[in-house]
């Protein structure tokens, strides 16, 4: 009898702590759904640009950054979409357009692992247009390794002209793998690019010259498939592979 009873109340204890760890389990877990759909993401974006715009407050060269929107991508991650990367060269006139590139979105991940090992590694993937930049950096003290695959970019879109002063068509594919360790002199990479239809200059916009203050309207030139290839070792980098074979170029 007495056995019987103590069998029963400790079959009761233990439904008894499995119902509290669930009710606990659900209040955490319904907590964490309704932060992570109720967090201020428009506030958040806002706090980014400010800071981006204060570092390089004051420089010739400074850089602005436009998010249309920022939304959250699963639990470690956000995406921003219609993103635009301006810069504006000290060596142009201050009513010069900036350089501008384009992204129609950018998802950022942390992995959580990476931040108990602490260092941090944050895998991104870019679209432009019908293409996609995937890669991941990692920080481990003052040792940095960045990973990134281009697969058909639109480099007009993507305003790669932009940063060279005249327009550019084409589409891209290429890698990079570039380790930075803390002796800078110890730097490593490959970096491959080739470009696909590639057309330089439209006929009307003016390529910056030194001597003409007006510029060079530059007529489209055909430069057909540019192959490019870099190697860096000890802290140098060397240009390997350079050609094109357009009719014009």
């Amino acid at each position: 009898m007495v056995e019987a009873a103590a069998a029963s109340k400790s079959n009761f204890v233990r439904e008894y702590l499995g119902i509290s760890v669930l009710y606990a389990v659900f209040f955490v877990l319904a907590f964490m759904f309704a932060a992570y759909l109720t967090f201020p993401y428009d506030r958040l974006r806002d706090y980014i640009l400010t800071k981006i715009e204060a570092s390089s407050k004051g420089r010739p060269d400074s850089l602005q950054v436009d998010v249309g929107e920022l939304a959250p991508s699963f639990l470690t991650g956000v995406v921003l979409r219609d993103v635009d990367v301006r810069r504006r060269s000290p060596d142009t006139a201050s009513e010069a357009e900036p350089s501008t590139l384009h992204f129609d979105e950018v998802t950022a991940r942390v992995s959580l692992w990476s931040l108990l090992m602490r260092a941090p590694k944050v895998s991104f993937k870019a679209k432009v247009g019908e293409g996609e930049l995937d890669g991941s950096y990692k920080k481990d003290g003052e040792a940095q390794e960045i990973e990134s695959e281009i697969d058909s970019l639109d480099v007009g879109k993507f305003g790669l002209g932009s940063f060279i002063g005249v327009p550019l068509k084409g589409r891209a594919t290429g890698t990079l793998t570039l380790s930075l360790p803390a002796e800078a002199q110890k730097s490593t990479g490959d970096f491959e690019l080739k470009i696909s239809g590639l057309r330089i200059g439209d006929g009307k916009a003016k390529l910056t010259m030194p001597g003409l203050r007006t510029g060079m309207t530059l007529e489209e030139v055909d430069a057909g498939s540019l192959d490019l290839a870099i190697k860096a070792a000890n802290g140098s980098a060397e240009l390997v592979r350079f050609a094109t074979d357009g009719k014009d170029l």
